[in-house]
């Protein structure tokens, strides 16, 4: 396994990559309007983009609780919907620097790769609960899930165990096909940190291509002047 800035590159992806230079494709996402990179130029930095968001979660209550980030096409039955305040009796949920609510809405129009989850914990216990990521599809019968147990990330070059960062979910975005599932234990608080990556951005893409536009036509008229 190699890292070029933030791509990975394992044999899979050399593989794919020879194919594609026979072929003459070449492609970063530098220039792509429909993309937005946030800080970042291309996919190339995408670790850059300086987007990220702070959940703060709380269980008063005695029982574990499941929570599901954002909508997808066929919601979990057992899993209660991430909201602003009160999730259920006992658990609560506060973002920032905007409502969870506000993050919500976004997801759903500006589908967004996830480069990192940083979690911190008061009790070391509540990092046992798995990171599950689910993916739906309606042209298939059953979700895809996979899961990170985030205590496996905790790192012994540090003195704060209920700290940790899983890095190898980049393959992980959030839209209304995938989410994440966490548990919240019984008595337990922690703090979820999601480092955002790239996203599709269709009303900014709007803005820009008429930006392209504008400079298409002046170019043309610097070159009628003969400028």
């Amino acid at each position: 396994m190699k890292q070029v800035g933030s791509v990975k590159i394992d044999d899979a992806l050399l593989e794919k990559a020879m194919g594609a230079r026979a072929e003459g494709q070449t492609y970063t996402g530098a220039g792509d309007n429909l993309v937005d990179f946030g800080a970042a130029r291309s996919f190339m930095n995408e670790d850059d983009s300086a987007k990220r968001v702070n959940i703060v979660l709380k269980n008063n209550g005695q029982t574990d609780v499941d929570i599901q980030f954002n909508d997808i096409l066929e919601n979990v039955a057992s899993a209660h919907l991430l909201a602003e305040g009160a999730i259920v009796t006992d658990v609560t949920a506060k973002g920032s620097p905007r409502s969870c609510d506000v993050l919500a809405k976004y997801i759903k129009t500006h589908p967004i790769r996830i480069r990192a989850i940083k979690l911190n914990a008061k009790y070391t216990t509540q990092l046992d609960y798995p990171l599950r990521y689910r993916t739906e599809n309606p042209f298939t019968k059953n979700a895809v899930e996979v899961e990170r147990i985030p205590s496996n990330y905790q790192s012994q070059d540090t003195n704060n165990p209920n700290m940790v960062e899983v890095k190898d979910v980049n393959d992980w975005q959030l839209s209304d096909m995938s989410t994440i599932l966490y548990t919240i234990g019984a008595g337990q608080e922690v703090t979820v940190t999601i480092l955002f990556g790239a996203a599709l951005d269709i009303a900014g893409a709007l803005g820009k291509k008429a930006e392209d536009a504008a400079l298409t036509v002046a170019s043309a008229y610097l070159h009628s002047q003969g400028a």
